[in-house]
């Protein structure tokens, strides 16, 4: 659960949304439970199951983290989810190159990607994967615990790898996830989610309602635009 200090603004909620071919996506506040994650994902035809699971690191460039926070626009969310679930089991399904290319614009929610602008071979149809399961926590993410996982099953191995990979990056790029990175010293890190960004100490302020808001947030206790609405800095898990 969230620390007793951490108050979500409305819009960041659990949600989870479950598919016509079993798969599944969610957002919670709980800590993940990894081994739940393959449970879901295990069935008798599949051969392969791939886990992935990214957790906090108790450092960056040398300085000591204390932990992650994340929220999300959940409404969007869950649907942004629900849109990569179906879109992994495309016919011809997703290839990791169709979604690397760095100069791809981000947007949400993309159309699936044109397989003829991918550099490698796409995978088989959407028979090519049994399930696929992805779960995000929200709140506060201490160090060492997981923020997201991913698990696909397939008949093959190759399916499963790519995927989970695809599942990932997808997530990182459309879904209106945001989040910070607080260091031990009360700074925080201002990045999108696996990149590099740039240190910033938070200078709250008070508002004439009595509320706090911090330079560079939105102080609207809806999240103005689906961005988040509690202090700190914050910038969205997907570029803009």
């Amino acid at each position: 659960m969230a620390s007793s200090s951490y108050q979500p603004p409305p819009s960041s909620v659990p949600a989870r949304t479950l598919t016509e071919t079993g798969d599944v996506a969610e957002l919670t506040y709980e800590a993940i439970d990894e081994g739940a994650v393959l449970r879901a994902v295990r069935d008798p035809g599949a051969g392969a199951t791939c886990l992935f699971v990214g957790t906090t690191r108790d450092h960056f460039q040398g300085r000591a983290v204390s932990r992650l926070e994340y929220e999300a626009y959940s409404a969007l969310a869950i649907k942004t989810l629900r849109d990569i679930l179906h879109r992994a089991r495309a016919d011809p399904a997703p290839s990791i190159s169709t979604i690397t290319d760095p100069t791809a614009k981000a947007h949400c929610c993309p159309p699936p990607a044109d397989p003829s602008t991918s550099s490698t071979p796409s995978l088989s149809a959407s028979s090519s994967i049994t399930k696929l399961y992805i779960v995000h926590r929200l709140g506060v993410v201490p160090v060492s615990e997981s923020s997201i996982a991913i698990a696909c099953s397939s008949p093959h191995r190759r399916e499963a790898f790519a995927v989970a990979e695809w599942a990932l990056e997808e997530v990182k790029r459309v879904v209106p996830i945001w989040k910070r990175e607080v260091y031990a010293d009360g700074n925080v890190i201002v990045a999108r989610d696996g990149e590099a960004g740039q240190s910033e100490a938070v200078t709250t302020t008070t508002t004439a309602t009595g509320s706090e808001t911090a330079e560079g947030t939105r102080s609207n206790p809806e999240g103005d635009g689906g961005q988040p609405a509690s202090t700190g800095v914050w910038k969205a898990n997907f570029p803009r």
